[in-house]
């Protein structure tokens, strides 16, 4: 919106400007110049004019919903009324009206509009009869006319479209845009109309001259006052006729595109100091600065006045000068030139506010008391205050108080002219509390009457430079300090290898003083032996690579040291000056070195001597085996073995529990001392079985597992057979030999177990004890061999109904059977011992003996009890055994358990 409205004063404004130009060619052809701007034809055409502009800008409205747009149309007749009266201001209103007819639909937004578009269009013509300031009835037009549009928007937001809740918003901003674009509009007109009137009087004065202003150049060459103007190569770019006339340089032949220096050493023979005249001219071009009105006098006797006018980019590069001389002995031109002078001055001024406000520096002026009186938007932008509540404040007020008394000082430098100028680096306070680094230049500013005005200046925002610089110091601190205390020795050497700098680690390390050492090779502290390697280390880093080595020096006192050297190469501006390097005495650990390799020599001959495999292994990899472990694996050499992953060799079911076992050991740094039964598998494909120990340990430098494998392959052969025969004597011991299910001795430890666990957890505990009915009989029938193998086929039967993993049968004694149930309540059991006695009756076991039925059947006892601690499972037994006794006495082949007796 706020873009969009700018838009609209920026259109008034040039169109302003082109009726400006446009009205001229009618002022041209008119001679009663009276009644142009007062005719009734005029005033109706500007209302045309205005009307036209009005609905131009409806081009470029904002739109706040389907029926409502805002624009500053308006301003468009509040113009034409001020400078043309009633009859522009009724026209152009009434055109704007009709327009939003035609663009807007016949609605009822349209004729509100076109409404208080000849409502303003009346007030307008009203207030001109006013007796007032044309500058006050414009304000008092602009401000009403803004009224009713605030109104129509109100009116068409609220009651036509559903825009009520921006209204505020929009209107505000509009407020604003009004009333401040009706200022800059009425300074256009009111220049652009004036400029007219003056216009139309200077060629009512000056008819006989047609054609004086139709062309800058034919203005410039009929000027009185000669002008150069000339580019950055000091290449002439204009010269007009005077001052051709002036230097007496031809007319026929143009100077334009001729070097400027070469025309001054002609020119300056024509002035009374020529030598002066030409140095002072290389003064200002060096300056680059605005000179206005320097005399010089020529050998002829005139006076010339000069001023040099430097034409500056927004960026404040100088694109072209502008030199401009005038002959001063003649009043009549000297009045001419001082007009020119202060049109010119007017054009740079309007040039140099551009560059004020574009450049990003703060551009500053101060009264005599340094309260600002002029900043440019730069200022807000770098403290983040508004200009308009900063102008009038002391800028002390806005200066770090360390700071205050060193920049009053140079203030009063500049009041008392002890200095022309000053400069300094102070921190300046911004809006959010903080403060910024701003470097300051200021100088005096002086009257014509030389006296004190004030001071101005620029502030430039320093604070990032500020920042590195602090950083780049706190470095330099840091590395001096890393440096000069690094206990290690420390040192610099240039591309030739000789000592820039060294610390007192080194003085130490050497024997050798900084004062020995500054400025001498290195080569000559190396011992003979590391010379050529030291060299080529040297040269890699100088090439720019950082690198480790050792190397060893001889001391001034003729010993003897080793030294880790860690080097890089010193780069500036991306190519190698030098080298630095850190060096560590490692002259006790390589002593240690070779102390361990002659221990680990000792170590290793005791290791290829054990009867034991022995190796170690990385995270990936084997990396050292005993000869034992050729004869242990079957290999020819220890090519055979180094280098591949231990479980290449072990058996496919044992590598994730030793996988297992490694990446733990690794991780927590633990050992397993111990992992019995893993099976390695020979070259020859025989499968060893083995006890392997191990333990975390350094192999040079880097973290592996330290192993031993013992074969115990006879020894878990032995303990297999030895298994095996205990199984079968337990197997022997638990089974009963007839009927192939638990005897009364495993019954026992079963019954004993469940007992204890169901007192445990307070559960229930059942037992059936079941009988073959009549059984004696069966066998004196059928002979014992019969009678066995009845037992046999009951057996299995009872133990193919019992399908919970717990419960538990058992061969109790000759023809009777027990039945053990966990976690069984009464009916539960009851519904067991009745699938039981079902069972056995479907086999329809023969038995013409029997007094029950004609084929085997049974007779089941039951018995249910949750347990405490004094209970006894004796008493279940009991109570079992007596109900088997009731099914019996009531009949047989049937299931009783006491609460159903």
């Amino acid at each position: 919106m706020l873009k969009d409205l700018l838009l609209n004063v920026t259109i008034i404004i040039s169109f302003l400007f082109l009726i400006g130009i446009l009205s001229r060619r009618f002022i041209r052809s008119e001679t009663d110049y009276t009644y142009l701007f007062n005719s009734f034809k005029t005033k109706l055409m500007a209302g045309v004019v205005f009307g036209f502009l009005g609905v131009f800008l409806m081009f470029f409205s904002i739109k706040v919903s389907t029926l409502v747009i805002i624009d500053l149309r308006h301003i468009a007749t509040v113009i034409g009324a001020t400078y043309f009266g009633a009859p522009a201001a009724i026209l152009s209103s009434l055109i704007v009206g009709i327009a939003r007819l035609f663009f807007g639909g016949l609605n009822n937004a349209s004729f509100v509009v076109l409404g208080f578009m000849v409502l303003i269009g009346i007030v307008c013509s009203l207030t001109m009869k006013m007796r007032a300031s044309e500058f006050r009835k414009f304000f008092l037009m602009n401000m009403v006319s803004t009224f009713l549009i605030t109104v129509t928007v109100y009116i068409n937001l609220s009651v036509f479209s559903d825009g009520k809740d921006v209204v505020k918003h929009i209107i505000a901003y509009y407020w604003f845009f009004s009333i401040i674009g009706g200022f800059l509009t009425y300074y256009v007109a009111k220049y652009i109309f004036d400029s007219n009137k003056l216009f139309a009087e200077l060629i009512k004065s000056n008819s006989n001259l047609e054609e004086a202003n139709s062309k800058f150049q034919s203005l410039i060459n009929h000027l009185q006052s000669s002008i150069i103007v000339e580019d950055e190569q000091r290449r002439v770019t204009l010269a007009n006729d005077s001052f051709h006339d002036l230097f007496h340089f031809p007319k026929s032949k143009s100077i334009v595109n001729e070097d400027v220096v070469q025309l001054e050493l002609i020119a300056k023979e024509q002035f009374v100091d020529g030598e002066a005249y030409f140095n002072r001219k290389k003064e200002i071009l060096a300056q680059n600065e605005l000179i206005i009105g320097e005399q010089y006098h020529l050998v002829d006797g005139r006076v010339l006045e000069r001023d040099f006018i430097p034409i500056k980019s927004a960026q404040g590069i100088v694109s072209s000068k502008i030199w401009h001389y005038r002959d001063i002995t003649k009043n009549k031109e000297y009045e001419i030139n001082i007009k020119k002078s202060e049109e010119n001055y007017k054009a740079l001024s309007e040039k140099y506010q551009l560059v004020v406000d574009t450049v990003k520096e703060v551009i500053f002026t101060t009264d005599s008391k340094g309260n600002w009186t002029f900043l440019n938007k730069a200022w807000k932008e770098i403290t983040g205050f508004s200009i308009e509540k900063s102008i009038g404040k002391n800028f002390l007020d806005f200066i770090h108080p360390d700071d205050q008394e060193r920049n009053n000082q140079l203030f009063q430098c500049l009041l008392d002219r002890d200095s022309l100028y000053c400069r300094n680096e102070i921190r300046y306070k911004t809006k959010d509390g903080s403060y910024r680094w701003i470097e300051m230049y200021a100088k005096l500013m002086l009257s014509k009457d030389d006296i004190t005005i004030g001071t101005s200046g620029s502030l430039s925002d320093i604070t990032l430079r500020k920042e590195m610089e602090i950083q780049l110091f706190e470095s330099e601190q840091l590395y001096k300090s890393l440096f000069d205390y690094n206990h290690s020795a420390t040192f610099t050497l240039d591309l030739t290898g000789h000592f820039n700098n060294v610390n007192k680690s080194v003085e130490q390390v050497t024997g050798y003083s900084k004062k020995d050492l500054m400025g001498s090779s290195f080569i000559p502290l190396i011992s003979k032996s590391y010379v050529a390697k030291t060299i080529e280390q040297f040269n890699r880093v100088i090439g720019g690579e950082s690198i480790t080595f050792e190397t060893k020096v001889i001391q001034k006192n003729g010993g003897s040291a080793y030294l880790q050297m860690n080097a890089a190469p010193i780069i500036i501006n991306g190519k190698p000056e030098g080298a630095i390097a850190v060096a560590h005495d490692i002259t006790r650990q390589k002593e240690a070195e070779y102390k361990l390799l002659e221990s680990e020599m000792r170590y290793r001959r005791l290791i290829d001597l054990s009867p034991e495999v022995i190796f170690v292994h990385s995270k990936t990899k084997i990396e050292f085996v005993n000869d034992r472990a050729l004869t242990f694996i079957g290999a020819k050499s220890k090519d055979e073995i180094i280098g591949k992953s231990v479980f290449e060799f072990l058996h496919p079911d044992d590598r994730q529990i030793a996988a297992y076992n490694m990446k733990l050991g690794f991780k927590v740094g633990t050992s397993f001392p111990g992992l019995d039964g893993l099976r390695f598998v020979r070259l020859d494909g025989t499968i060893v079985i083995t006890n392997v120990g191990a333990k975390l340990i350094d192999y040079n430098g880097k973290p592996a597992m330290l192993g031993i494998i013992h074969d115990i392959t006879e020894r878990k052969e032995t303990e297999l057979r030895l298994k095996e025969a205990n199984d079968k004597l337990m197997l022997i011991s638990q089974i009963d030999g007839l009927t192939d299910i638990p005897n009364r001795r495993y019954y026992e430890e079963i019954f004993d177990k469940e007992w204890k666990d169901a007192v445990r957890n307070v559960k229930p505990i059942s037992l059936i004890m079941l009988d073959i009915d009549n059984f004696k009989n069966y066998n004196d029938t059928y002979g014992h061999l019969v009678g066995d193998a009845c037992l046999k086929r009951v057996s299995n039967a009872l133990k193919s109904c019992l399908n919970r993993p717990r419960d538990f049968v058992a061969r109790y004694g000759g023809e009777e059977f027990s039945v053990i149930l966990p976690d069984t309540d009464e009916q539960g059991a009851v519904y067991v011992g009745e699938t039981l006695r079902a069972k056995i009756e479907e086999l329809s076991i023969p038995h013409e003996n029997s007094n029950v039925k004609s084929i085997v059947t049974i007779s089941v006892g039951v018995a249910t009890i949750i347990p405490d601690r004094e209970s006894k499972y004796e008493s279940l037994i009991k109570i079992a055994d007596d109900a088997l006794y009731k099914a019996k006495q009531t009949g047989r082949n049937r299931v009783c358990s006491l609460q159903h007796i």
